[in-house]
């Protein structure tokens, strides 16, 4: 996997080459640390039904009331089983909106800042949530 400009200074900022093999045409394999050295960037995979379409890219719904809106290029394609989706996120522009109403979600969620959603990330790659044999493979459609 061969990065351009906006890949390497984006999309997979705090990330490098070596954590992606490729496994087939339509399927990478990402591992290693899903936060960056500076703790600036983490990557995290949430449920398909936290992530809504908008107008201008996406939001994913942190509790009843509140989303963090993102760019499609931050998603960066689904789990193997397309039950999750896999997300990148940057401190800079990590900020929690009160947003819509969605009924089926907790009044108040566990990501209050970018450092839960660290603690997040941290805890998915100690418990291998998508680095482990089940679930390694990313779908390449890197919005």
């Amino acid at each position: 996997m061969t990065w351009n400009d906006f890949e390497k200074n984006y999309k997979f900022k705090g990330f490098t080459q070596d954590q992606f093999k490729a496994y087939s045409n339509n399927y990478s394999k990402f591992t290693g640390k899903h936060v960056s050295d500076d703790n600036n960037h983490v990557v995290v995979r949430v449920a398909w039904n936290n992530i809504i379409k908008t107008r201008y890219g996406f939001a994913m719904i942190i509790d009843r009331n509140h989303v963090v809106f993102g760019k499609n290029w931050q998603l960066w394609g689904n789990g193997q089983w397309n039950e999750d989706i896999v997300v990148s996120f940057n401190r800079q522009f990590f900020n929690i909106k009160e947003f819509g109403d969605f009924e089926e979600f907790a009044e108040e969620g566990d990501i209050k800042s970018f450092d839960d959603l660290v603690e997040m990330a941290k805890a998915q790659e100690k418990n291998d949530m998508f680095v482990g044999e089940s679930n390694t493979f990313i779908n390449k459609f890197f919005g």
